[in-house]
């Protein structure tokens, strides 16, 4: 996956051919486990984390979604997608959120990606 610089969304990465290639900073996995809700898949209940709630409730706090980006991050290295990460929220304003993370891949490379909410 790649990151639009205007928009911030993600796309799938395409090379200067405009052919898709395989990603190895480990993005998708980081991020398709963070958004994943935990609990709704019969194959492992414990894959995902609890942001969507989180987002939904209203009361989101820096901790709450620290833990959500942590346990993700966490998932990933235990899985062997990541070999560390560490993330911090930061408030933009009431009900907007930055939500920096940072990880290393196995191949050394660092990879800084920030959500807003």
């Amino acid at each position: 996956m790649a990151q639009d610089p205007v928009s911030g969304k993600l796309t799938f990465a395409k090379n200067s051919d405009g052919d898709f290639y395989l990603d190895d900073r480990s993005l998708y996995p980081v991020i398709a486990t963070l958004f994943a809700e935990r609990g709704r898949y019969a194959a492992n209940p414990s894959v995902g984390t609890y942001l969507a709630t989180i987002k939904q409730d209203g009361s989101a706090t820096a901790s709450r979604l620290n833990s959500a980006m942590g346990d993700a991050l966490e998932q990933c290295r235990r899985d062997g997608l990541i070999a560390s990460g560490q993330a911090a929220a930061n408030r933009l304003r009431v009900g907007a959120w930055a939500m920096p993370m940072s990880w290393r891949t196995f191949t050394g490379a660092k990879v800084d990606y920030t959500l807003k909410i």
